[in-house]
């Protein structure tokens, strides 16, 4: 048995007098949890960025002041004594070994998926007392590290950071690592996500502790097709542009999606760099939307995103038919999901008719409209004339 043992009732201190228990039960008093923008599920236009959040409660005894002098063992992850420290009665309680890796300890570990790109710089530690509101702490308080080829971001508490979040004076209950990615342009899929906390108090063994895979948090993002058709020879008509809208009220109005994910009147001026979403037909007929923010629906009330629960309407217009071709008259929906982005499973079909011919609109049709027009003034002026002659006589 290994002195101090942490208190099962208050998570703020350490106990010097023990009995012996089956299991030291501090494992199960922490409670990681990650979301995404606050979360368990959501998604924006595929290249914008979002916010992932790392999550746990401090753990107990994270920085103690010795109650009284004494011995510490300093365990190994096998639970074997490889040193010993005096605690001084008075003063914190620190080990540092020979690599000069401090205990206590604390850092939180992402592994990024690999469709993730995280945005350098953006990763911060924050802390708050309970149901409070969140706060930085001090560039001096915490390290970030980032493994560029194995996707991985870790943050670690300094020395002044264990003092400023583990000090039960300061009366902080959580903490939490804040970052921020983004997937590829035009990106179709889900991809969920989880972290570990690692942390060593004196006295016991290391500690890695991850949130339960039913708790995942998940980003993900839907396309569909379209096939542009002519009316009269059913083949794929090319030249045919569309955009897309986020209802049919903007449809109707000429609001479209950009590629900021925001919506804009179709002559409005954009901000720098953002277009809207536009998919012009191919040879073939065959136009594509990628990367489509979706909606979660919570069907199953369990907090967890079911690939079933993730779909968004959007609606579709053409903005330019192809040579010789009428507008498709109304506004178009289609519901993405998951599924949608297959390129085999075509979601909308545009069939288009021919313009009509009108035969008074140019060239012969034209002057033939004019030359009837003058011969019939020639004609009523020649009766005006011969009724006032027939008066006079």
């Amino acid at each position: 048995m290994h002195i101090p043992q942490t208190s099962r009732t208050d998570l703020s201190s350490l106990i010097y007098d023990v009995q012996v228990e089956p299991k030291n039960i501090l494992e199960d008093l922490l409670h990681p949890d990650k979301t995404i923008n606050d979360k368990k599920g959501d998604s924006v236009q595929a290249g914008q960025t979002f916010r992932w959040e790392l999550t746990t409660n401090i753990p107990a005894g994270l920085w103690q002041i010795a109650s009284q002098t004494g011995t510490i063992d300093i365990l190994d992850a096998a639970g074997q004594a490889v040193d010993t420290v005096e605690m001084v009665a008075g003063q914190p309680i620190v080990y540092r070994d020979s690599s000069g890796l401090l205990q206590p300890n604390f850092s939180m570990v992402d592994e990024l998926n690999s469709d993730l790109t995280y945005i350098p710089d953006s990763a911060k530690m924050q802390v708050r007392q309970a149901g409070g509101e969140w706060t930085d702490l001090a560039p001096a308080d915490y390290t970030v590290s980032f493994d560029a080829e194995a996707n991985r971001l870790t943050t670690t508490l300094t020395e002044a950071g264990l003092i400023k979040a583990g000090s039960v004076a300061n009366g902080y209950t959580d903490i939490r690592t804040v970052l921020t990615t983004h997937v590829p342009e035009y990106w179709n899929n889900i991809v969920e996500n989880t972290f570990t906390v690692h942390h060593q108090l004196p006295g016991q063994r290391p500690k890695s502790t991850t949130p339960p895979e039913t708790t995942n948090p998940k980003y993900y993002t839907g396309g569909f097709d379209i096939e542009k058709i002519s009316e009269n020879s059913g083949s794929g008509l090319a030249d045919a542009e569309f955009k897309i809208a986020i209802s049919e009220s903007n449809a109707n109005n000429k609001i479209f999606i950009a590629s900021n994910g925001n919506s804009y009147a179709e002559d409005a001026n954009l901000p720098s760099g953002v277009t809207f979403l536009t998919s012009t037909s191919d040879a073939n007929g065959h136009a594509t939307f990628d990367g489509l923010a979706l909606d979660w629906t919570d069907a199953n009330n369990n907090n967890y995103v079911e690939n079933s629960e993730v779909a968004r309407d959007y609606w579709v217009v053409e903005t330019q038919a192809p040579t010789g071709y009428e507008l498709l008259k109304a506004a178009q929906r289609v519901t993405v999901d998951l599924t949608t982005a297959d390129d085999a499973t075509i979601e909308l079909t545009v069939t288009n008719k021919p313009q009509t011919s009108l035969p008074f609109t140019g060239g012969i049709g034209r002057n033939l409209i004019i030359a009837i027009a003058l011969a019939a003034i020639i004609v009523g002026t020649t009766v005006v004339i011969i009724q006032k002659k027939r008066k006079q006589t």
